[in-house]
């Protein structure tokens, strides 16, 4: 999956969130890596898993707003040695196709063609031009917003249609080839002020790469969107989500909440089930622990 920077978008994270305190070698490359594996520019990084039933680490987006918190943290160096840089939207070259929902709250990126074309590029029905998959994301999308919006009466995310790559004031999701580790994830993207920052989705083109989702992309794509989405909601309302001091920045609450938001919008599915385990076989280990990039817990 590649990345193109943004220059607009990185002149808007301008926000220094550097402190007197610094990150180990350890800790940098660590958070580097992840990000890297996350954001596709470092391959076949993945931890080693000795559980062979263990699932998807599902929700990279820890991963990405560790890596966006801390950037000011990171040694240039050290970034450039192990080939990660902040990643930016896929543009239009590498998606040159969009959807915008029936509701007009979303727009939807995507190519029907190659190594990021989504499920069933050639099903379609809407006179023939956008693949079923394609929308029936932008509806998924639309109806999560229903539910989180004007039923739970979350606020709106905050809109990017003031700088050139947010395109308009919809709410981009781009579907691209992702890894088998992830669901989906949710960027960070425009800083609006010291708590509150834009941010976009990008969602798997297939679902093809986790087993119990082959053949019925949707359902995962349903559980993800829920609790992605909801990501943007927590990010334009406080993504720094401080704990009892600002360092160090704990994220538990939001992906205890975005899992959560998949229950309540779409109670059927249940993919959270397959995670429990990771929770009830540690009753010692507090809630408020957040294990980091690439645990469970």
């Amino acid at each position: 999956m590649k990345k193109i920077i943004s220059v607009v978008a990185l002149s808007l994270l301008a926000y220094s969130w550097a402190t007197a305190e610094t990150l180990s070698i350890e800790d940098q490359s660590r958070i580097i890596t992840a990000y890297g594996v996350a954001t596709g520019q470092i391959q076949g990084a993945a931890p080693a898993q000795d559980d062979p039933n263990r699932p998807p680490d599902k929700c990279g987006t820890s991963v990405v707003n560790q890596f966006w918190q801390n950037r000011d943290r990171l040694d240039p160096a050290l970034l450039s040695a192990l080939g990660v840089q902040l990643a930016g939207r896929p543009d239009s070259s590498s998606l040159p196709l969009s959807y915008g929902s029936p509701a007009g709250q979303f727009l939807v990126h995507y190519v029907d063609t190659g190594l990021n074309a989504v499920y069933q590029p050639n099903v379609r029905t809407l006179e023939d031009t956008v693949p079923n998959y394609v929308v029936m994301i932008a509806r998924i999308a639309d109806s999560v917003y229903t539910h989180i919006i004007d039923t739970l009466g979350y606020p709106d995310p905050p809109v990017d249609g003031f700088y050139p790559t947010g395109l308009d004031n919809r709410f981009d999701i781009y579907l691209l080839g992702l890894s088998a580790q992830f669901y989906g994830l949710t960027y960070l993207d425009a800083q609006i002020n010291p708590t509150s920052a834009t941010s976009y989705l990008v969602l798997d083109n297939d679902y093809n790469s986790i087993e119990k989702y082959v053949n019925r992309p949707l359902d995962a794509a349903r559980v993800t969107i829920a609790h992605e989405y909801f990501h943007a909601v927590q990010f334009g309302m406080d993504y720094t989500e401080y704990d009892d001091s600002p360092s160090p920045r704990r994220q538990y609450w939001m992906e205890m909440s975005a899992v959560w938001m998949e229950e309540e919008v779409y109670d059927e599915i249940n993919d959270y089930y397959a995670y429990l385990p990771y929770f009830l076989n540690d009753p010692t280990i507090s809630l408020q622990a957040f294990g980091g990039s690439y645990t469970l817990h």
